[in-house]
């Protein structure tokens, strides 16, 4: 017997130092990989770990759409064949408005590149410190210190940069994320949630015109709670890259009275000519009396077209799937009452009213609206028909069925020649979880 006790007895002490030893290295570890967050300013609301410059497909997310990128255009036009291991690069808000990239690259990734290459740049100014030197020129700020080489478009990112490596790095701004890291080398990229600011994240996707598109839906895109980490997938059915996140709870986001919707195919199928600059779509459960009638609406959208001289035009849709609701002209609104728009804000009907198949459309200038409400129709042009059908393709690389939708035409100028080129991104529920996915059709340049 007491040989079997001191059997036992020595098992639990090696498994005891099995243990300890466990979380010594994990600490080791964690404190190591924290040590990759060094660099980076505490405000990042999207970060991603470049392991070569292979991996510079960054440009899955349309990358000349991705706003004030010109850093990271500078990496690869001027030290892309210097590049021999990974980086990091991560995005941040800039004072109310702005956002900024920062690319973070170790020294040991870019040993043969050095900031000299910078004495042709125009306005070139210097400013030492202790850990190092920034120069800034007219498009780029540059760092550098004895461990990393720091680009951003704002000198602000590189000395607030500069500054955290003084002070002994980041990491401890990044401390209640404890898998960011690991997250960071697993993952294609990461996006962070700010309590502050809700907002922040919704201006990163998608774009129009290289702008955040302004729709009453926004403090919707992309909410989530904390970090969360994104793939990208080539789209074998379509021309697009498409980037899927990792489930999320949204109980404790603002999309949490969406948990228990069913998910629907997207409604604005026959919206998606190059008329459309963007288009806005959640499942909303609405309710309108109209004549002593009421008719329910489970999605409501917001669209901005193209109007007279290019200005852009907004019109609120509601889609009805199963009852009609048949008004053949525009009609006041102060005939409609809105009885129940679930969470939406505003929820005002504009000046006039029109039925248009299943959808409920208001818009304050009818006029505008008819200009460009042709290819509502089942009859299109050639041409019509042709822009329609890529459209279709690219919605291919989208769920199904989702429960939110924001879609966007990037095409610059409207042409025969030149394809509509559609980004979006769009928000499936199950179970409770939330998954979103970005896409972009495929630029041929």
């Amino acid at each position: 017997m007491n040989r079997d006790r001191k059997i036992h007895m020595e098992s639990l002490k090696i498994l005891f130092i099995i243990a300890v030893v466990s979380i010594i290295t994990n600490c080791t570890n964690k404190s190591k990989g924290n040590n990759k967050l060094e660099t980076i300013p505490a405000n990042a609301i999207v970060l991603a770990s470049i392991d070569n410059k292979a991996s510079l497909n960054f440009s899955l997310m349309q990358m000349q759409q991705l706003p004030n990128l010109k850093s990271l255009q500078f990496l690869i036009e001027n030290i892309e064949n210097h590049l021999n291991g990974e980086f990091r690069i991560s995005f941040h808000p800039i004072g109310a408005k702005d956002f900024h990239w920062l690319i973070s690259i170790p020294r040991t990734s870019a040993e043969s590149w050095h900031p000299s290459v910078l004495s042709k740049e125009k306005d070139l100014k210097r400013r030492s410190y202790s850990v190092g030197t920034i120069w800034n020129t007219e498009s780029i700020s540059l760092g550098q210190t004895a461990n990393y080489l720091l680009l951003s478009t704002s000198s602000i990112l590189t000395e607030e940069s500069i500054r955290q490596i003084e002070k002994g790095g980041g990491q401890d701004s990044y401390k209640s994320f404890e898998d960011l890291s690991y997250e960071l080398l697993n993952n294609d990229f990461i996006t962070i949630s700010s309590n502050d600011d809700a907002n922040n994240l919704s201006v990163f996707y998608p774009f129009f015109k290289r702008k955040g598109i302004n729709d009453r839906l926004r403090k919707y895109r992309l909410d989530h709670n904390k970090s969360l980490s994104w793939n990208f997938l080539e789209a074998k059915d379509s021309s697009s890259f498409v980037a899927i996140s990792d489930e999320f709870d949204i109980s404790k986001t603002s999309l949490g009275f969406l948990k228990h919707s069913l998910p629907v195919s997207f409604p604005g199928w026959r919206w998606m000519v190059p008329e459309l600059n963007w288009g806005a779509w959640i499942i909303s459960d609405s309710e309108f009396l109209f004549n002593d009638k009421t008719i329910s609406s489970q999605v409501f959208g917001e669209l901005c077209f193209k109007g007279y001289r290019n200005k852009s035009w907004k019109a609120n849709v509601y889609y009805s799937k199963h009852e009609k609701l048949f008004i053949p002209n525009w009609t006041s609104s102060n005939k409609f009452e809105i009885k129940h728009l679930n969470q939406i804000a505003n929820p005002s009907v504009d000046q006039y009213f029109k039925s248009f198949g299943p959808f409920l459309v208001s818009v304050i200038d009818s006029n505008q609206f008819n200009r460009y409400a042709s290819f509502l129709e089942v009859i299109r042009t050639d041409i019509q028909e042709k822009q329609y059908q890529e459209a279709i393709h690219w919605l291919q690389s989208q769920p199904a069925e989702a429960n939110a939708w924001w879609v966007s035409n990037t095409m610059i100028k409207n042409s025969v020649e030149i394809p509509s080129q559609w980004q979006g991104l769009s928000l499936q529920i199950l179970n409770g979880n939330g998954i979103w996915c970005a896409s972009s059709t495929e630029q041929n340049n």
